[in-house]
């Protein structure tokens, strides 16, 4: 699915909110593939927000990657 892919925008699905461990397998799988850099669309204020909201947990997730730069918006 990312052969030969080395950058993902990534969005956080609509009316879901329990999308963190997908997205954290998505990103194990784009890692493991290659890819180099993901741009991630979060939200206004996400930074304040406790790691139990989906989106949060999705941007520490990134900031813990090694072979992953990023791009939060």
């Amino acid at each position: 699915m990312l052969k030969a892919v080395t950058r993902v925008y990534l969005m956080a699905p609509i009316l879901r909110t329990d999308f963190a461990a997908d997205v954290s397998l998505f990103l194990d799988e784009a890692e493991s593939a290659g890819v180099e850099h993901v741009t991630f669309l979060s939200a206004y204020g996400m930074e304040h927000a406790p790691q139990e909201i989906a989106t949060r947990s999705v941007e520490l997730d990134l900031t813990r990657r090694n072979r992953l730069t990023h791009t939060i918006l």
